[in-house]
């Protein structure tokens, strides 16, 4: 039972038939982290554990096929030998569009290490693919380790077009890590969260106790495109997440725009118009210490009926409560189709002036870092320009097309468009791209 004040949210205590804030109930929940991971190891049965485990051993470290024929001598399975084939057809047809035989890429000091973290489940797998694509594109410079979630049906296709796409970054001269995890979610109501909105949407939230080895990440929805330097994002992460910040978000509307939660939601949300989920810092370690989990599942059962967008809503729900454990970022690094507006269903411009009171103004100053085609966006043409650049980076082919050329046509593209997005601009759009590619060209 709820009642709503100004934002505030109190709940009705069935013990004490008192009305407590959304602070109160969750800040009495403080028992550790450790109580879903032991779960965990009871439940979860990885009936791909082999097939799992052998594409995690070639994401250690920089792999080509003798180090896959090597390893699967001691995996005697039809998967294994399935496996062996087909990865020695996309080798082989790696190593045959390489433009020429490139020499390890070691540059002079020490990478920085990065970590990226995504979720892939069920029709997602493609959308992730391009995406990653992007993340590999922008990280040359660092260390990329990159943690999938994925779902029985589809882990095993994912992680070999993963390993497919890191023998073609060794080709070209750097390389990623990566591992692969299967899906995990408390088991008393499996179905019901990880269904909720998309299929394993809610995964992140379990992160915490998942990643026990990892101390922060940067996770990525699968509708997002990386349009500048990852080390970048991950050093600006370093630099402002202190204070015991758990994550960092942007903010689902400007102040100026209306906004989802401040016009139609029904669960506590953060600020004046909430947060939205497609880009997240996570200080994992932080967030095990705050028994951020445990939060979370006390946040669903309290709204449980009332939540529309899943793990946003809880997101959104706990940063309601504890606003000073999260780190605003700005909208340039969560740059989608509500900072554009639509005529009919989302107005953004004055009538008289033509002014935007949606636009992501920090994009004017900081240009566009990452690109979120939230909504479907990047499957519709609602936004064209939205819908050229998610297919121009699908077809996009590292081996074989010039990045250069790539963003050439893309600005073209977005210049024969008529005010796709008032105010923004190609310059604004693509500058932070085209610069980390120049300076690619003088390393």
């Amino acid at each position: 039972m709820s009642r709503y004040k100004g934002n505030i949210f109190y709940l009705k205590s069935e013990t004490e038939g008192e009305h407590m804030s959304t602070f109160e109930v969750l800040s009495q929940i403080t028992s550790p982290t450790k109580t879903i991971t032991e779960v965990k190891k009871d439940d979860l049965q990885l009936d791909l554990n082999e097939t799992i485990k052998v594409l995690n051993l070639m994401g250690k470290s920089w792999t080509n096929l003798d180090t896959l024929e090597k390893l699967l001598k001691n995996f005697q399975n039809a998967s294994s030998h399935s496996i062996l084939s087909r990865m020695s057809a996309n080798y082989t047809h790696i190593q045959a569009k390489a433009p020429q035989k490139r020499v390890r890429n070691e540059k002079q000091g020490i990478k920085e290490n990065i970590t990226l973290a995504f979720v892939s489940c069920g029709s997602r797998r493609f959308e992730a693919l391009v995406m990653l694509k992007s993340a590999v594109m922008f990280s040359q410079d660092a260390a990329l380790h990159v943690v999938m979630f994925g779902d029985a049906d589809t882990i095993s296709d994912v992680g070999q077009d993963i390993l497919a796409l890191k023998w073609t970054t060794n080709a070209l001269g750097w390389d990623f890590t990566y591992e692969l995890h299967l899906e995990w979610f408390p088991p008393e109501r499996i179905a019901e969260w990880r269904k909720m909105y998309t299929p394993c949407a809610t995964e992140r939230l379990f992160f915490p106790s998942l990643l026990p080895h990892i101390d922060s990440l940067i996770y990525l929805d699968t509708d997002t495109l990386l349009l500048s330097n990852l080390t970048e994002f991950w050093q600006h992460f370093k630099n402002n997440m202190r204070d015991e910040k758990l994550a960092g978000l942007a903010a689902n509307n400007e102040p100026t725009a209306r906004g989802w939660y401040n016009s139609m939601a029904e669960t506590p949300y953060y600020g004046s118009r909430g947060l939205n989920a497609g880009v997240m810092l996570m200080n994992l370690t932080q967030m095990r210490n705050f028994s951020f989990e445990q939060k979370s599942l006390a946040a669903h059962s309290l709204y449980r009926e009332k939540l529309k967008l899943a793990d946003q809503d809880i997101l959104n729900i706990i940063f309601h409560a504890f606003p000073e454990k999260l780190y605003k970022l700005d909208c340039s690094y969560n740059f989608n189709w509500v900072h554009c507006g639509d005529k009919k269903i989302y107005p953004c411009h004055h009538k008289t002036t033509g002014e935007s009171f949606c636009f992501c103004n920090d994009t004017v100053t900081n240009g566009v870092q990452i690109v979120h085609g939230n909504s479907k966006t990047f499957h519709t043409n609602l936004f064209p320009f939205l819908t050229h650049l998610y297919s121009e980076f699908e077809k996009f082919d590292l081996l074989a097309d010039s990045p250069k050329i790539l963003f050439e046509n893309l600005k073209a593209h977005f210049k024969g468009l008529e005010k796709p997005c008032y105010p923004l601009t190609p310059d604004i759009l693509y500058r932070n791209a085209e610069k980390y590619l120049q300076n690619l060209e003088q390393t």
